[in-house]
């Protein structure tokens, strides 16, 4: 039995608390409330309303990465006037 099946016995719908999911193409729904939860890497994207708050997910890591970008432009440039680069 592969482990979607015997995880989407363990999971509840964020939503309505109702168990079990259903499982189609590492996807997981919800027949009651039918809504469909997404699986990113093999992980259940289990939220009330999954597509938005994938979307505020995203746009932190965006906002996380340039800001990683700022503070290595940044270091880089202080390295360099100090000639430490």
């Amino acid at each position: 039995m592969p482990v979607e099946n015997n995880l989407s016995e363990l999971l509840a719908c964020p939503r309505c608390d109702k168990t079990p999911l259903t499982v189609k193409d590492g996807n997981y729904r919800c027949e009651a409330c039918k809504i469909d939860f997404p699986s990113l890497d093999e992980i259940p994207w289990l939220f009330a309303e999954p597509d938005a708050s994938l979307g505020e997910w995203r746009n932190r890591l965006h906002f996380a990465l340039q800001q990683l970008s700022n503070d290595s432009q940044r270091i880089k440039a202080e390295l360099i006037a100090d000639d430490l680069g």
